[in-house]
């Protein structure tokens, strides 16, 4: 696994060592995949991103309708 923090934006990428390829990884046999992270673009609107920024924003009362910046976890 890598983690980018950078100063605007983060990103966390992986590589799948449970395959069931008996062969040895290699940098020429592995395939880097990017974890998207899901995320508020628009009230009430959630996407997967691959890029994630690295700022929090704390919306003034009132600015969003009640439940529009509501995660998906956050019925759990």
């Amino acid at each position: 696994m890598g983690i980018d923090l950078g100063t605007t934006n983060c990103a966390v990428s992986f590589v799948d060592s449970g395959s069931s390829d008996s062969a040895p990884a290699t940098l020429e046999t592995v395939q880097v995949q990017t974890f998207s992270v899901p995320q508020i673009v628009a009230a009430g609107e959630i996407e997967l991103r691959e890029g994630l920024p690295s700022f929090h924003y704390e919306p003034a009362e009132g600015e969003f309708p009640e439940g529009a910046l509501n995660l998906p976890w956050d019925s759990d």
